[in-house]
């Protein structure tokens, strides 16, 4: 049994020149709303490994995960997962993950992280920015995340907008 945390970054700054898209930065209200979710995450499960898209906003959502909680990896960064579909995540996990990562976090993007989210808990959820979706796969290796009908996710919990919903 795996355990895979699903988590969309938190509030980034919008409309601004100065940042390209990959470059923006969360908000303080962002920081602060991943912050929070972070510490309802830290009571459910700590991951060993962290991965997140290359951008700005998915890094900084990660690094406060990651402070948050003991015992926890740094958070990795990948260019794929920079605005990846719901398929691209599952093959960055199955692709870098190892045996021995029991708990991972991947954070990333709407619209990909929402229809992974969304598809594995078989429900229109919403996911607004800092969700966190807990969910535990009965897999014995990563690569069979990539495997249609190989498992069936298990939604253990759900955070959002600061708070736990399920």
């Amino acid at each position: 049994m795996k355990t895979i945390i699903l988590m969309r970054h938190s509030h980034a700054i919008a409309d601004n020149p100065a940042f390209s898209d990959h470059e923006r930065p969360l908000t303080a209200n962002g920081k602060a709303l991943a912050s929070s979710t972070a510490e309802l995450l830290a009571n459910l499960a700590t991951p060993s490994r962290i991965l997140c898209s290359s951008a700005t906003r998915t890094q900084e959502t990660a690094e406060i995960v990651a402070a948050k909680m003991a015992r926890c990896a740094q958070p990795e960064s990948f260019d794929a997962l920079y605005l990846a579909s719901a398929g691209g995540y599952l093959n960055v996990a199955a692709e870098h993950l190892t045996g021995s990562d029991d708990t991972v976090l991947v954070v990333g993007h709407n619209p990909g992280i929402a229809s992974l989210i969304a598809t594995w808990a078989d429900d229109h959820l919403r996911v607004p920015p800092a969700t966190a979706a807990i969910f535990l796969v009965d897999i014995d290796n990563w690569q069979s995340l990539t495997i249609a009908g190989k498992f069936i996710p298990e939604l253990s919990g759900l955070i959002t907008e600061g708070c736990r919903v399920h």
